[in-house]
């Protein structure tokens, strides 16, 4: 059995192999797996869409797993704060009942 990183390199070359044939909107994941010579489902329990295996490439042979960004610890996560506001512009909670 193939590990998950021969498969992502394999359908990654073959991915721009077909990406250089025709546009990249018409190349499909089934497609990619026949050309690479590899199972259809192991290539979906990999990366089961074209966006990851473009990730993939972008990320290179690192082996890194893309995080999203964390806020710095600097920033404040509430969006606004009740206490900026003067009385006047506050909601009143009375004005929706």
């Amino acid at each position: 059995m193939m590990e998950q990183s021969d498969i992502l390199d394999r359908a990654i070359d073959a991915a721009l192999a077909l990406a250089t044939e025709r546009p990249w909107r018409q190349v499909s994941l089934r497609e990619i797996a026949e050309r690479a010579g590899i199972d259809f489902a192991a290539l979906y329990a990999a990366a089961p869409s074209k966006p990851l295996l473009l990730l993939r490439l972008s990320l290179g042979s690192t082996g890194r797993r893309w995080r999203p960004r964390r806020p710095h610890p600097t920033t404040s996560t509430t969006v606004c704060s009740t206490q900026r506001w003067p009385a006047s512009r506050r909601w009143r909670r009375t004005a929706w009942r």
